[in-house]
């Protein structure tokens, strides 16, 4: 009897002394129910993001040649308008159909992706910079400042190597090409 008193005086909702009734058939198939729709929701919250999200564009498998080539095509797709707003300088400016911005080194005219980035180190990095700087705040102008400043000098018509990226210590490996 103390010990039925002791786990009463715990809980205010029970009487002391009261019988305890068994949970009704109505009563325990609403909290199954519940527990199923709970389970239902949250193994169907990723597909359903899917439907809501904006869609990632999905790229080829060349888009991983080089080691930031996804991170950069990704970021890049996400940020197209910025991406035209800056100039390139791997040398792409000097094909036989030059790129006139960025953009152009990711997405052909044709709107299809294309493979130059994908080969392109200074191309990633720029891209890459340019949005970490748009993440953190920065206007665009303050960004085609940063972008010109770290990578004109890597541009061939200034003596750099162009495709190497802004320093040379990933020049090994990389390739430029149309």
């Amino acid at each position: 009897m103390k010990n039925q008193q002791a786990a009463t005086s715990k809980n205010p909702h029970i009487r002391p002394g009261a019988p305890r009734r068994p949970i009704s058939r109505r009563n325990a198939m609403l909290m199954l129910g519940a527990a199923g729709s709970l389970l239902l929701a949250t193994a169907c919250n990723v597909p359903i993001q899917r439907y809501f999200s904006s869609p990632q564009p999905m790229f080829p498998t060349w888009v991983n040649t080089m080691p930031r080539g996804s991170e950069a095509y990704t970021v890049a797709f996400a940020n197209l308008d910025l991406m035209a707003t800056l100039l390139c300088y791997c040398g792409c400016m000097a094909f036989e159909q030059p790129h006139p911005s960025l953009r152009d080194c990711y997405v052909l005219p044709s709107g299809e992706i294309n493979t130059h980035a994908a080969f392109c180190e200074t191309c990633q990095d720029e891209a890459i910079d340019a949005v970490a700087m748009a993440s953190a705040g920065s206007e665009w102008t303050a960004i085609r400042e940063h972008i010109d400043a770290t990578y004109a000098s890597g541009a061939p018509e200034f003596g750099g190597s162009g495709c190497a990226g802004a320093s040379d210590e990933h020049a090994e490996g990389a390739a430029c090409g149309p």
